[in-house]
């Protein structure tokens, strides 16, 4: 069940453009003058993946990286950042070869391209919920190894005044 649902969000796009495509809904002809832009908002999600599985990548042994491990987050995380980078890259190549066929027009080629798109895209805004998740866990972890306010105002409170600071900065 879980690796059907997994696939569901691959396939979904893709009926749904196919469809769209199919009853004259959308034109997916027109796109043949934006594969250049299609290629650099691909790369932007893309590039966006791969600094969320550096920021999972460099927690190591944090308590956090523990923590996500315990939930079973983390092959998840891995998962639908994976599955995004791998539509990007997918939608990149069929533009790629959109451009380099002389903008012929073919259906298949195109609804391929904008599937991959919106599936990753899909991808990115799932994503974006986990990495919200490491953030608000690290935040967490952060202010708990923060003193408390009281040690915070003693330790103020030991400080020289403000003149004699000025003095010992000074020498």
């Amino acid at each position: 069940m879980k690796r059907l649902n997994k696939i569901i969000w691959l396939i979904i796009p893709l009926v749904i453009i196919s469809g769209l495509n199919l009853l004259d809904i959308i034109d997916l002809s027109s796109i043949n003058d934006h594969h250049f832009d299609i290629i650099t908002i691909n790369a932007v999600f893309a590039g966006f993946l791969f600094s969320s599985l550096s920021l999972i990548l460099g927690l190591g042994k944090d308590r956090v990286a523990v923590l996500l491990e315990r939930m079973e987050t983390t092959d998840k995380i891995y998962h639908i950042i994976s599955v995004g980078i791998i539509c990007n890259f997918l939608s990149i190549v069929f533009a790629l070869i959109n451009i380099f066929t002389q903008n012929v027009y073919s259906p298949f080629i195109h609804v391929i391209e904008v599937a991959a798109l919106i599936s990753s895209m899909v991808y990115f805004m799932r994503a974006v919920r986990y990495v919200k998740l490491i953030i608000r866990m690290l935040r967490s972890e952060i202010r708990k190894q923060m003193p408390s306010e009281e040690i915070v105002i003693s330790a103020i409170q030991k400080l020289p005044p403000e003149s004699e600071r000025k003095i010992l900065r000074r020498a």
